[in-house]
C-alpha cells in the first residue's frame, strides 16, 4: 500500500464512523453563495458560471442565509419539448471525483424559491448529464435516473410545500447498493416531510459531465433562487437529512438590518449643515427681518444683498450665519447708460451688433441691468472687489445670483461677442483643431480667426436678430457653447482662488441660484465648483415629482440644496417643505420671495412674505425634534445610474417618481466626464443590490465602463433596463422593505442610522381649493421582514403642531409588521427603535 492511499482510507473510515453515529458527514460539494461562486465542500475549488442567453445571467441576491443564487433573469421556466433558443444560466462544478456515485450512493440537498410566474413544466435544479437530474415542477421535487437512452422518473410530496415565492427544502438520497431513492421536501412553516422511498430498476450511470446547477444545457432553466446546494458521497439516513434541514432552519437569517441600507455621499462638501438647520432669506438688509429670524428659529440667513458690517454683526449676535450676495450683473451701475457697448469699461456682454446684453426676464424692467462677461478682465476685477467687501464685512458664505452669465445667454442666442470672447474662442478652436475636431473650419487660418467676422462674411449672419433665429443650426454653435461653458468654469476656478486668499479661514462656502428641477448638461457641468445650491423655484413646481427629482439629483452629487417654492396656495408648498426635509435637503422659509414678473407689465410682481401662522408649525416641528433629522443617512436598495452629460432629464424624473410611488428606497448615481468629472463610484454600486441603468453602455467614458463592468461581473449587483419590472422582483427579495397601505399621493421616505430609522410620511393630497392637505384618519405602513426592523421594536409618531410623540403598537405577523398612523395631514414622522 502506498502512502498516497492512506488519506483516502482515513477519509472513508471517518465517513463510515460518522454514518454509524448518525452524524452528517461533510459534503463533497457545498455552495452557500454568501462567499460567491465557491465550493466550500471537501472537494473545494471554484464553481464557474455558464450564461446561455445574453442578459439572463445569475446574480447573488440576499436570501435567508446571506446571499443566494438568483436565476430569475431566465426568460422562461423549464420546458417539456425541445427548445431551439437557449435560456437562462447555470453554475457548474467540475471534478473527476463526481464522475460516478461512490461508496454505494449519494445525496443531494438544496433550498429553492420558485419565481411567482413559474409554470408546471419541469425545470432542472441539479443535473449530471446522462446520469441523473433533480427537477422542480408543479411544486414537487422529482428525480430522474438515467442509463444510456433509458430513464426512470420518481416524484412525491405535497405541492403546497414548495409553492412559488416560498423557500422550500428538497433532498434526494440514492442508495446504489439497494437501488432505492428517497425524496424529501419541507419548509420552515410545516417542517420536513418524507416523500417516500422508491425502488429503482438501476442506479444512475457514471458520467464525466459537470454538476450543473439551475439548468440543463440552456433548455430547462429554473427560474427562481437557490441556496445551500450540497452533494454528499453517501446516501444519508432520514435522521441525517433531518439534521441538515434543521441546521439550516436554525441558521435562518434574522434579516438584513434596515440600517445596512444607509448610503454615504459620493462627494463630501465643505459646507455640511445639520439636517435640522433652518434657512431664511431677506433679499436685502431689512430691519423687519429680525423678528422673522426669531419667529422661525432660523440658523442660516442666506442670499442677502448688502455689506453693512453692523447688520451682519447683529445677525451673528443671534447665533445665525450670514451669506452675502454677488451677481452676474455686478457693476452694471457703473456701465454707460446707452445700449451700445462702445467705450464701456465694465466688461459687459456684447451681442453681434455691439450692444450690451440684458437677460430676457429683465428686458422690460424700468432699469436695464446689463449683464457682465466672465471672460472679460474688467468684469472680473469688479466682481473680485465686491467679494472683498463682503468678506471684510464678515460674511460667512457668498451667493452668486444670475451666475451663469455668458454660458446662460449663449444657450438662448444672446451670445457674447466681446473682444475677450473672440480671443478666447480663437484659442479654444486652436486647441480643438490640434485634436482633430474642427472639420467645419478647413481652410480657415486659426491664428487670426474672428468668429464675429466669420459669421458676417462666410455665413451671412449680419445682425443679432438673424443670429438668434439661426444659431442652433450653425456649424460652430456646439463649439461656441462649449467654449462659453469653459469660460464660466474658468471664472469660478479663479474666483475660488481669490476667495481663499482673502478668507480668514482660507476657505469660504460658495452657492448659486440653481435647483435641479431641470437637469441637463448645464447642471453637471458646474457641480464641482460650488458648495451648495440655493435656487429659486418655478411656479410649475406644484407636485411631488417636482421635489423628489431635484432632491435626489442633489444627493447624487453630494450637493446640499436649499429648496424653494413660489406659493400659489399653501397645500402643495407645505408638502414640498416636508418632502425636501424627508429627502435630506432643506426648504427656505417662504419670506421675501421673487414671484416672477407681472405678465401685463413685465415688471417684478409683488414679493411673497409668508406668515408665521401659515408656516411656523412646520419649522417649530423641525426645531423641537432635531433627533428626528440629525445623524440620519438616506437609505437605498436601488441605484439609478445615468450619464449626466447625455441623459434625458425626463427619464431620470420618471424613474424617481416610479420608485418613490412604490416606496422603494433608491439613490441616483450620476456620472459626468465632458466638463466636470464625476466618476461612477464602485462603492456606491456595491451599496445597492439593483441598478437601473438609464444610459447606454457607450455613453460612459472608458473608466466608468470598466467600473460598471466589474460590478456586473461580481454578480452582487443586478442591472436592469427602464422597461424591466423592477418592483415585482424587488418585492420577492429577502430585503428590508416598506409599503404604504393608503390612498395615492402618499409617500414614505426612509432614513436610517445604526440604532434607529425614521420614515417620513408625506401627503400630497390637497383640498380642491389648494389651501391645505386633505387629511386621512388612518394610514398603515407595512414593514418586512420583521427581523430587519428589529423585534420587539418601539415606534413613535410625530406631526407638526403635535406636542411630543404618540406611541404606536406594532401589529405583528410572521412576514411583516403593520403600523397604523391615527391621522395624517401634511407630514408625519415614524421613529423606529429596537426596544
Amino acid at each position: 500500500m502506498t502512502s498516497q492511499c492512506l488519506p483516502t482510507l482515513v477519509f472513508c473510515f471517518l465517513v463510515i464512523m460518522a454514518a454509524a453515529e448518525g452524524q452528517t458527514p461533510a459534503p463533497l460539494v457545498e455552495l452557500r453563495f454568501d462567499e460567491g461562486f465557491v465550493n466550500s465542500g471537501t472537494l473545494g475549488g471554484p464553481a464557474t458560471v455558464q450564461v446561455y442567453a445574453e442578459g439572463e445571467g445569475p446574480y447573488l441576491t440576499p436570501g435567508p442565509w446571506g446571499d443566494c443564487l438568483d436565476l430569475t433573469a431566465a426568460s422562461r421556466f423549464g420546458g417539456t419539448i425541445e427548445q431551439k433558443n437557449p435560456a437562462g444560466s447555470a453554475v457548474l462544478v467540475s471534478n473527476p471525483a463526481l464522475n460516478s456515485p461512490p461508496y454505494g450512493g449519494f445525496t443531494v440537498t438544496l433550498w429553492l424559491k420558485a419565481a411567482t410566474d413559474q409554470t408546471d413544466t419541469a425545470s432542472r435544479l441539479l443535473t449530471k448529464s446522462a446520469a441523473w437530474d433533480l427537477l422542480y415542477g408543479n411544486g414537487r421535487p422529482s428525480f430522474i435516473a438515467r442509463k444510456g437512452a433509458d430513464f426512470q422518473g420518481y416524484h412525491s410530496g405535497d405541492p403546497s410545500v414548495a409553492r412559488p415565492g416560498v423557500w422550500a427544502f428538497f433532498a434526494a438520497t440514492v442508495d446504489a447498493t439497494k437501488n432505492v431513492i428517497c425524496l424529501y421536501s419541507g419548509n420552515r412553516d410545516v417542517g420536513l416531510g418524507a416523500g417516500g422511498s422508491h425502488e429503482m430498476a438501476y442506479p444512475p450511470s457514471p458520467s464525466d459531465s459537470s454538476l450543473e446547477i439551475g439548468n440543463f444545457l440552456g433548455i430547462r432553466p429554473f427560474k427562481g433562487c437557490l441556496d445551500n446546494v450540497r452533494l454528499y458521497d453517501v446516501a444519508l439516513t432520514p435522521e441525517q437529512v433531518k439534521q441538515v434541514f434543521e441546521r439550516d432552519v436554525a441558521n435562518w437569517s434574522k434579516g438584513q438590518p434596515v440600517s445596512s441600507l444607509a448610503q454615504t455621499p459620493v462627494v463630501t462638501r465643505r459646507f455640511q449643515p445639520k439636517q435640522s438647520a433652518i434657512f431664511f432669506s431677506s433679499r436685502w438688509q431689512k430691519k423687519e427681518a429680525f423678528d422673522m429670524l426669531r419667529a422661525f428659529r432660523v440658523t442660516h440667513l442666506l442670499w442677502v444683498y448688502g455689506s453693512k458690517p453692523d447688520y451682519i454683526k447683529d445677525v451673528h449676535d443671534m447665533g445665525i450665519s450670514y451669506e452675502g450676495t454677488l451677481n452676474g450683473l455686478c457693476g452694471f451701475q457703473k456701465a454707460t447708460k446707452d445700449r451700445s457697448a462702445e467705450g464701456d469699461a465694465t466688461g459687459r456682454q456684447r451681442d453681434l451688433d455691439g450692444n450690451k446684453v440684458v437677460l430676457p426676464h429683465m428686458a422690460k424692467w424700468k432699469w436695464l441691468p446689463w449683464t457682465g462677461c466672465p471672460n472679460n478682465p474688467d468684469f472680473r476685477k469688479l466682481f473680485w472687489d465686491e467679494a472683498a467687501q463682503l468678506l471684510a464685512a464678515g460674511a460667512d458664505s457668498i451667493m452668486v445670483d444670475d451666475w451663469e452669465m455668458s454660458a446662460g445667454t449663449a444657450r438662448g442666442g444672446l451670445s457674447c461677442f466681446c473682444p475677450s470672447c473672440m480671443t478666447g474662442f480663437r484659442e479654444y478652436l486652436k486647441r480643438k483643431g490640434n485634436e482633430g475636431e474642427l472639420g467645419e473650419l478647413r481652410g480657415e487660418d486659426l491664428a487670426t480667426f474672428d468668429y464675429r467676422e466669420f459669421l458676417r462674411t462666410k455665413l451671412g449672419i449680419q445682425n443679432a436678430e438673424q443670429y438668434r433665429a439661426k444659431f442652433r443650426s450653425l456649424p460652430l454653435t456646439p463649439h461656441f457653447l462649449a467654449f462659453q461653458r469653459e469660460g464660466v468654469r474658468d471664472f469660478y476656478k479663479e474666483f475660488r482662488k481669490h476667495l481663499d486668499a482673502l478668507s480668514p479661514q482660507k476657505y469660504i462656502p460658495l452657492s448659486i441660484n440653481f435647483q435641479f428641477y431641470w437637469f441637463t448638461l448645464e447642471g453637471a457641468c458646474y457641480m464641482d465648483l460650488f458648495d451648495f445650491l440655493d435656487g429659486e423655484a418655478s411656479k410649475a413646481m406644484q407636485s411631488a415629482a417636482d421635489y423628489i427629482y431635484p432632491c435626489k439629483a442633489a444627493e447624487a452629487f453630494g450637493m446640499p440644496q436649499i429648496m424653494q417654492t413660489k406659493p400659489l396656495s399653501l397645500g402643495a408648498p407645505r408638502a414640498a417643505l416636508a418632502t425636501s426635509y424627508a429627502l435630506g435637503q432643506w426648504f427656505l422659509v417662504p419670506w421675501d420671495l421673487y414671484m416672477d414678473n407681472d405678465p401685463a407689465t413685465g415688471q417684478p410682481a409683488p414679493r411673497y412674505f409668508g406668515k408665521v401662522e401659515d408656516w411656523g408649525a412646520f419649522y417649530d416641528f423641525i426645531h423641537e425634534h432635531p433627533h428626528l433629522f440629525d445623524g440620519y443617512q438616506p437609505a437605498a436598495l436601488v441605484g439609478v445610474l445615468f450619464n449626466a452629460d447625455t441623459v434625458q432629464s425626463s427619464l431620470v424624473r420618471q424613474a424617481c417618481q416610479r420608485l418613490a410611488e412604490s416606496q422603494i428606497p433608491f439613490r441616483l448615481m450620476a456620472a459626468a466626464s465632458k466638463f466636470s468629472r464625476f466618476p461612477v463610484s464602485a462603492d456606491a454600486l456595491k451599496s445597492v443590490r439593483y441598478v437601473l441603468n438609464l444610459s447606454g453602455e457607450d455613453e460612459y467614458c472608458d473608466e466608468d465602463r470598466r467600473t460598471i463592468g466589474a460590478a456586473r461581473d461580481a454578480g452582487r449587483v443586478r442591472f436592469f433596463k427602464p422597461t424591466d419590472d423592477l418592483e415585482s422582483l424587488f418585492r420577492g427579495a429577502s430585503l428590508p422593505s416598506l409599503r404604504v397601505e393608503g390612498p395615492k399621493n402618499i409617500y414614505a421616505f426612509l432614513r436610517v442610522k445604526p440604532d434607529a430609522a425614521v420614515i417620513h410620511v408625506v401627503n400630497w393630497n390637497v383640498l380642491p381649493d389648494g389651501s391645505a392637505a386633505d387629511p386621512f384618519g388612518h394610514v398603515t405602513i407595512s414593514l418586512s421582514p420583521p427581523e430587519s426592523w428589529g423585534q420587539p421594536l418601539r415606534a413613535r409618531y410625530y406631526q407638526p403642531g403635535q406636542k411630543g410623540g404618540l406611541d404606536l403598537q406594532p401589529e405583528a405577523h410572521r412576514d411583516f409588521l403593520r403600523l397604523t398612523l391615527p391621522r395624517l395631514e401634511t407630514w408625519g414622522i415614524v421613529e423606529i427603535r429596537p426596544q
